[in-house]
This record gives structure tokens, C-alpha cells and sequence, in this order.
């Protein structure tokens, strides 16, 4: 992460990047409670110029990746009346497909590159993010960041329309245990944390499917994510809440981590052959699929 004192009014970027590279400004003495204050901005070998506003915002910036950012790439992506991080927050779909087409017409566009890689370290393996990934020009296939990417990409195990990879995993008792996916039409992997509201809000719907329809072949496997010093947590959850079904401790979240899965709840709908079939589905949407069994 490159620094740069202030001095009257002043800096000076201590580097010359190889390749655009895409920065946002933050001051040092924040770090621990604001990690960043502005949107976006991009650096290359062409830049010359930065000025930073009274609200820390960059304006100013020279530069061919700077450019193609605030002339192209923002009006193409981002509708006129949306906030940048507002529209990627809120409608991460859209976004996802406006990047998709930006890629697909520019190609050679490192501020897609980098906002691929943002994309897909928050939000872990989609699809579209490997179609995105695939059409990148050969000249930036060539390049540093693209096959870091890949080779990020290449280590998820967790993939649709793939086999659930075979995991081993602590059960209740602490004992290391291979994962088995029971026989059952359909197989959710509900991913959670002991302490996570949105997760334990969530479970009462999978508990009421659970017991509604698991004689037509539904089940239920959950994996956490806790850390060590909140396992006592993990177990008292699951006995006070009643999750009956087979649960399993990702101690440290250090399969989670390698998979790009730091959203929670995150959940994978398996079919009869535990191939992995839909990410993050409804309790309605899967309420649906077992009526229609």
C-alpha cells in the first residue's frame, strides 16, 4: 500500500506503476476506524496529477486509466442517478452485468480488471465472473494482475453446475469428519456463524422446510464459520435454536476464506447427485422447488 507524506499541501507517489493500478485515499492516523474516504481512483504510467478536495474526494487526476474511468466507464456502468459504491451496494446484479458488457466491448480496460477483482474478492465465485475473467484481451492476459486473478479463480472449489467438493470438517464433538451429502433430492449447505443476526433470522425458514418436507427429500446441512474462541457459542446455538440437521465447523473459517465466502448467510442448493445447482436461493424459491416434487 503506498504512503505519501503531506507537505504544504503537497505529495509526491513514491512509484511508477507498471500497469493502472486502482487506489482509494485514506489518512494513516484513521486507519484503524475509516479504511477509506473517496471513490476510486486510477493510476498509471501517464499520471502526473492528483489533487485531493476538502472531503477527500480525488478530481484532477491525470492519466489514460483516469480518464477512461470518468469519461467511459462510469457513464457506461452507472446510472446518472446513482452513487458508485450506492449502485454496486444495492444492485450488485446489475452491476455485475453493466461490468459484464463493459468487459465484452473494452476488452483491453484495466479499470474493469480491477473491478472485477473487487467484485469477486466480496462477493466469491459467481459465474459471470469467470465469463468476465475469460474475455479480457490476450494483452492483459498477459499481464501481472490478470493471472493472479486466475490463478484466484482456479483454486475455488465451489462452482456451479460442479460437484460439491468433499470436505473434512469438526462435527459437535470436535472430531474431524468427512462431510457426507445425504440422499436427497435436493441438499442445502446453509454457510452461518454463531453471532451472525441475518443467519440466525434466516434459519427458522430452513427449519420449517426442513421439517415440512424432508420426507419428500429435502435436507439440510450447515457449516460455520466460527472462530476458535466462539465454539462454545457455535454449540449453544445449535442446541438452544433446535438445528436438528448434521452440522459442521469450518473452525476459523479457513476453507470459507479460500473459497471467497465472507457474506453470511451464504447458502448452495445441491440436487440428487450433489451437484451444486443455485447460490443464496429464497426460502420461497425453495419452497417451490419441493412443492413441485
Amino acid at each position: 500500500m503506498p504512503q505519501a507524506g503531506v507537505v504544504n499541501g503537497k505529495f509526491s507517489l513514491p512509484f511508477t506503476p507498471t500497469y493502472p493500478h486502482m487506489y482509494r485515499v485514506g489518512w494513516k492516523s484513521e486507519w484503524d476506524n475509516v479504511i477509506s474516504r473517496s471513490l476510486p481512483l486510477f493510476i498509471d504510467s501517464s499520471t502526473t496529477t492528483i489533487t485531493i478536495d476538502d472531503a477527500y474526494s480525488p478530481n484532477g487526476i491525470n492519466g489514460k486509466a483516469a480518464e477512461e474511468y470518468v469519461k467511459k466507464f462510469i457513464p457506461f456502468a452507472i446510472p446518472d442517478s446513482l452513487h458508485l459504491d450506492e449502485f454496486i451496494h444495492n444492485k450488485p446484479q446489475s452491476f455485475d452485468n453493466k461490468l459484464n458488457e463493459y468487459i465484452t466491448t473494452n476488452p483491453d480496460s484495466y479499470v474493469a480488471l480491477w473491478f472485477l477483482v473487487i467484485q469477486f474478492n466480496e462477493n466469491g465465485y459467481l459465474p459471470i465472473y469467470e465469463t468476465m475473467l475469460k474475455n479480457f484481451s490476450k494483452k492483459i492476459k498477459t499481464g501481472q494482475l490478470w493471472k493472479a486473478l486466475n490463478d484466484e479463480f482456479s483454486v475455488i472449489q465451489i462452482k456451479m453446475n460442479k460437484p460439491f467438493p468433499k470436505l473434512v470438517l469438526k462435527n459437535l464433538d470436535l472430531e474431524q469428519e468427512e462431510m457426507m451429502l445425504p440422499k436427497s433430492e435436493y441438499t442445502l449447505i446453509e454457510i452461518w456463524w454463531s453471532r451472525c443476526k441475518p443467519c440466525l433470522e434466516q434459519m427458522p425458514h430452513w427449519q420449517k422446510l426442513y421439517s415440512e418436507y424432508k420426507n419428500k427429500r429435502f435436507n439440510v446441512i450447515a457449516i460455520s464459520s466460527d472462530k476458535t474462541t466462539f465454539i462454545d457459542n457455535w454449540k449453544k446455538r445449535i442446541n438452544e435454536r433446535g438445528f436438528v440437521w448434521k452440522n459442521y465447523l469450518d473452525e476459523n473459517a479457513v476453507f470459507l476464506n479460500s473459497e471467497k465466502i465472507y457474506s453470511f448467510p451464504t447458502n448452495f442448493l445441491l440436487d440428487k447427485n450433489g451437484t451444486v445447482i443455485r447460490k443464496n436461493i429464497s426460502h420461497e424459491e425453495m419452497k417451490q422447488l419441493l412443492d413441485a416434487i
